[in-house]
Order: C-alpha cells, then structure tokens, then sequence
C-alpha cells in the first residue's frame, strides 16, 4: 500500500503533462509549405534564366556571403558596363 501515493501522483503529473502536448496540425502544415516556398525561392533567385539575356540571377549580385550586397563597391553589370552604386542589401526587406 505505500507505493501506490508516488505511483499515483506519478501517472497524475505524466498524464497531465501529456495533455498539454498539442499537435498543430495547421501549424505543421503552414511549417511545411513555409519550407517548400523557401525552396522555390532560393530556386528562383539562382535561376539565370529568368534575366532578359539569361545571364544574370538575382544572387548574381545579391551574394548571401556579403549580406546580400556585393563585396565591391561599384559592380559591373550586363555587357561589362561599370554600374553607379553598388547593390542594395535585401536583408531587413521582407
């Protein structure tokens, strides 16, 4: 008979802890298609096909390892031209 008080408050504290576990299922599902619209995303700034000469992508100039900018000053762009500034960061931009 002295063990069934700590097993009973034992099971008690376990079972109540086991209904404060919830699975959003409409959370899970926003989680996933987050992921997959990342995907596409990353897919899409990489694509140089989407440029008027499909040449350039948008991490052409957009480089993830410098914020986002570039690591010059003033880029070249299509044909060789020097550009005027360089590119803005897209970080903070969403």
């Amino acid at each position: 008979m002295p063990h069934k008080l700590p097993i009973s408050i034992t099971l008690f504290v376990l079972l109540a802890a086991a209904s404060w576990v919830k699975i959003d299922k409409k959370s899970h599902e926003r989680r996933v298609a987050t992921l997959a619209e990342a995907r596409l995303g990353e897919k899409l700034f990489g694509d140089s096909s989407l440029s008027a000469k499909k040449t350039l992508a948008c991490s052409s100039c957009h480089d993830p390892a410098h914020a986002f900018a570039q690591h010059i000053p003033v880029p070249l762009v299509y044909d060789r031209r020097i550009g005027t500034r360089n590119v803005p960061s897209l970080l903070g931009n969403l």
